[in-house]
């Protein structure tokens, strides 16, 4: 039996040209998941620079671990009372099992892995890092996550922290995170709680005193939700280098995976 979709679809590209255009156009279509049942419209984000912009902006529409993905909180509330259409999630435990028990596995007998795997994740997919990170801590050693809120999915991830500390005395991990400025001031971000949650995360797993946790967390001014990405990458990437045997600091392989599985 098949889950049903929680991202968004990504239909093949398809070329196209306009009639007073000298040159093709490659055009990228993400369909919302809820746009394969029913016979509702949709309002349209166009999207330039698509081999850049377009995987980020779909992207941030990532898995969730659970279909309630807003934070159990009075800003969850809130949000919820501003639209009547909240993204829905679900689906994160089998995209992890995917990404560490079939895709690893599979590129590995093709390229020259060893064994240092990270993971980086933005907004929605900041919050699929925290998920990997305290459900299968032993699978990614590295993990970034920049501008995203926690406690998100009714605070799934603190119920994780803490089931994970009673039964172990240390957290083999590398952990960047990166927030921005106007997640505090803007109205609808702070909702969010992702500076909040954050510093809540961070606030749990410093006294914990894990031997092995290296825990780096960054609130980036004068940026927003968007720009504060490029920041969180740049410093990020910097302090978590590939600590493999035979890589370079810095200088990983990156396989790919975009949100746009339907998991069985």
């Amino acid at each position: 039996m098949s889950l049903p979709r929680h991202t968004y679809q990504v239909l093949s590209t398809r070329r196209m040209q306009g009639n007073d255009v000298p040159w093709p156009h490659d055009v990228r279509i993400a369909l919302p998941p809820s746009h394969e049942h029913g016979d509702r419209s949709y309002p349209v984000l166009w999207v330039t620079d698509a081999s850049l912009s377009f995987p980020l902006v779909v992207g941030t529409h990532g898995f969730y671990p659970m279909s309630k993905w807003v934070n159990a909180g009075p800003g969850g509330t809130r949000m919820e009372a501003r639209s009547n259409e909240m993204p829905t999630g679900g689906g994160a435990d089998a995209l992890l099992s995917f990404l560490v028990d079939e895709l690893r596995p599979r590129l590995a007998t093709e390229f020259r892995f060893d064994d240092g795997h990270g993971l980086v994740g933005f907004s929605g997919g900041g919050h699929f890092v925290g998920f990997a990170l305290l459900s299968r801590p032993a699978a990614f050693g590295r993990c970034l996550a920049s501008s995203r809120a926690l406690s998100g999915c009714e605070d799934l991830l603190f119920t994780l922290e803490a089931d994970y500390a009673t039964t172990h005395k240390d957290l083999a991990a590398k952990v960047f995170l990166g927030a921005d400025e106007a997640e505090l001031t803007d109205p609808y971000l702070a909702a969010a709680d992702i500076v909040g949650s954050m510093t809540r995360m961070s606030q749990l797993l410093r006294p914990r005193n894990y031997p092995s946790l290296e825990f780096t967390f960054r609130l980036y001014p004068r940026q927003t939700h968007g720009s504060a990405l490029s920041y969180a990458l740049n410093e990020g990437l910097r302090t978590l280098p590939g600590t493999g045997s035979g890589a370079p600091p810095g200088d990983p392989c990156i396989p790919s995976a975009l949100p746009s599985l339907t998991p069985a």
